[in-house]
């Protein structure tokens, strides 16, 4: 790892994020803890992206923890109802 990048890192933990598998109902990368997804927001901040308006949060779909926008709540609405519908016409 060159110096820049270890400057970066510094002072995050070296260990990497228990990774669940991707939520069905959202689609967003999934967390085990809230630890790993604010894990993640801080090494996105560290390679320059802008997470000023994430946040970690606990699915109720799938129970696991994500990183997005909190205050979209219709967005989940509308998602969990598409997933509904797909599911009701695949049976």
């Amino acid at each position: 790892m060159n110096a820049v990048r270890k400057a970066k890192w510094k002072n995050l933990p070296a260990s990497a994020p228990k990774l669940a598998e991707d939520c069905a109902a959202t689609g967003k990368r999934s967390y085990q803890t809230k630890a790993d997804a604010k894990l993640i927001k801080a090494r996105m901040k560290a390679n320059g992206g802008d997470v000023s308006k994430l946040s970690a949060f606990r699915c109720s779909q799938c129970g696991y923890f994500h990183l997005g926008n909190g205050n979209a709540p219709e967005f989940s609405r509308d998602r969990a109802r598409q997933i509904a519908e797909w599911k009701a016409a695949q049976q």
